[in-house]
Parts: structure tokens; C-alpha cells; sequence
């Protein structure tokens, strides 16, 4: 819902060219002003509190991976997506032509399609599993980004957009849903956190990534790298997930 609204808040501009950021520093004051009415939870005298080390982390991070690297692909992959649609895409619309208000438009409609086809899609890799709708999604993707480069009317890059945003919005959540089907419960709060570390590595690598190679071979090349990150990450969920199903066969 933020990630809809947020853009739309550079319409602000218009009025006041630092009106955005003063809103948007406001909203984080309300945020932080209602923590406060937070109770402060303590452990209850009678947990056994295990006890936490550098290296005991370290090795529990090193099962996780070990266990569930597959499902830490998706949430990677929406770090880059993400950061990459909020960063370097504006800067790409704005060289085509396209109106600061248009553009702010288009990254909402991935947000929008994202929001109402969340819980659907949630509902299918239920059903069929984690590990056969997530290559899907990415390498149906990966085309769609493909097509979007030669997109040319506003209406379709709106409709693009929303389109994306159905079929890779979820990334990150069908990651963690994927890591928490593969890795034993004791193990999840450590899988919690290399799920997040995926996800900042991806929002990392993504601007950067992405901007570098649009300033070498031109604007357009955003829509190809992104696509082909995602068909590269395709290609490594339906080789991790016809891994674990032979690791299920030879343990039946």
C-alpha cells in the first residue's frame, strides 16, 4: 500500500519542491510517535534463553543455506526489482519523454497489481507449491520486461506495469513462505534474517546495476537487465527445485 501511494506524493512537487520530503518526514514522526504506545514485552522467568554466539549465528546461517538457498533467489530478486523500478526507471522515463506524473503513475500500477493479486497468487503456490509457480512468475517475467521495452503509448505502460506487478510482486513473500516450507522450525529465525539480508543485497545491487548499464548501452538496456536477472533466477528455481524433489525421492 506505502509503495503505491509514495510516488505519488512527487505530484507535491508542483506546489512546493520540498513539500514531498516534509510530508514524508511527517508520516515518519506519526510512525515513530505510535511505537511509543507500544508495551515493552519482557521473556517470562521460566524460558531457557539459549545462548547466542558469533559462530553458533554463523553455523545456523550456513544450515539455512544449505537447506533452503533456493527460496533466497526470490527475495533477491524483488531487492533488484524494487530498487531498480524506484530508482533507475524514473530517470529512464524521463529521457523517453514521459511526464513526471505519468511516471509516478506507472510504479503505483505495480504496486496496485501487487496488492490485489497478493493473496491469489498466495492461494495457487499453495495449492501447486512453492517451487513450481515461482519459476513461472519469473520467467513470465522476464518476457513481459522483454515486451515493455518496445512499449511506446502511456495506456501500456500503465497496463505493463500493473501486469508486473501481478506477476512479480509476491516475490519476496513466496520467498519466505519457501523457506519456511524447507527449513525445520528451529531454524527459522535465522532464516527470517538471511531472507532480509537477500532482499538488501538485491536493493544493493539493483540501482547500481542497472543505472551503470544504462549510462553504457542507453536506456532502453534497463528493461533487458532486469529481464534477464529474472530468467537467470528462472532457470536456478527450476534447478533448485528439481533438486529438492530428487532429495524427497531418495529419502522416501
Amino acid at each position: 500500500m506505502g509503495f503505491a501511494i509514495g510516488p505519488q506524493l512527487v505530484n507535491l512537487a508542483k506546489i512546493n519542491a520540498n513539500l514531498p520530503f516534509f510530508l514524508s518526514g511527517i508520516l515518519v514522526l506519526c510512525a515513530w510517535g505510535l511505537v511509543w504506545f507500544l508495551k515493552n514485552e519482557f521473556v517470562g522467568e521460566k524460558a531457557v534463553i539459549r545462548k547466542i554466539s558469533f559462530f553458533d549465528s554463523l553455523k545456523r546461517f550456513s544450515e539455512v543455506f544449505k537447506i533452503a538457498w533456493v527460496a533466497m533467489i526470490p527475495p533477491f530478486l524483488y531487492g533488484i526489482l524494487e530498487t531498480g523500478l524506484n530508482a533507475t526507471f524514473p530517470i529512464v522515463g524521463l529521457r523517453n519523454g514521459l511526464d513526471t506524473m505519468l511516471i509516478a503513475v506507472i510504479i503505483s500500477s505495480f504496486s496496485v497489481g501487487t496488492i490485489l493479486f497478493q493473496v491469489p497468487i498466495g492461494m495457487i503456490s499453495d495449492k501447486f507449491g512453492r517451487g513450481k509457480i515461482l519459476p513461472l512468475l519469473t520467467g513470465l517475467g522476464a518476457f513481459v520486461f522483454v515486451l515493455t521495452a518496445f512499449v511506446n503509448l502511456p495506456v501500456l505502460f500503465v497496463i505493463f506495469f500493473f501486469v508486473l506487478g501481478i506477476l512479480l510482486g509476491s516475490l519476496y513473500s513466496l520467498g519466505l513462505s519457501f523457506m519456511t516450507d524447507l527449513t525445520p522450525i528451529e531454524l527459522l529465525p535465522a532464516g527470517n534474517i538471511l531472507v532480509g539480508m537477500c532482499f538488501s543485497l538485491g536493493s544493493i545491487i539493483g540501482p547500481s546495476a542497472t543505472g551503470m548499464m544504462i549510462g553504457i548501452f542507453g536506456n532502453q538496456i534497463f528493461y533487458f537487465v532486469i529481464a534477464g536477472i529474472l530468467l537467470l533466477g528462472c532457470f536456478l528455481l527450476t534447478f533448485g527445485e528439481k533438486k529438492l524433489r530428487a532429495v524427497k525421492k531418495i529419502e522416501i
